[in-house]
């Protein structure tokens, strides 16, 4: 069970977008469907970037707990339920040979950020 209130997303949602919020809005209206596209999938790689980053600095694991440690960061909604039946997956394709670990994204992926 989820120790956030459950008004708090409804407060948050009401509260008044900070300023930075408003010029980035403004920036993504003002781009075409393709460069939205390709500013999305930027922001992807970005973040796939910096929790392998951030999962390096947390020292060894093994891929499986990696593997958790990254989802937990990039999917924050998903309930301790979801993750554990997703390790048992990947546990499952790990011992069959099939899954070796997520694919690590190189810090290349970052140039030419916006």
């Amino acid at each position: 069970m989820s120790s956030v209130s459950k008004n708090s997303s409804l407060d948050f949602a009401l509260r008044p977008p900070d300023p930075g919020q408003l010029a980035l809005d403004e920036r993504v209206r003002a781009m075409s469907p393709a460069q939205r596209a390709e500013h999305a999938y930027r922001l992807r790689r970005q973040a796939l970037v910096l929790v392998n980053h951030a999962a390096d600095a947390a020292g060894s694991m093994s891929e499986l707990d990696r593997a958790i440690f990254v989802l937990r960061r990039l999917y924050p909604e998903f309930s301790e339920a979801q993750l554990t039946q997703i390790r048992a997956d990947l546990a499952s394709r790990q011992a069959a040979g099939t899954w070796q670990g997520f694919t690590r994204p190189s810090g290349a992926d970052l140039v030419g950020r916006h």
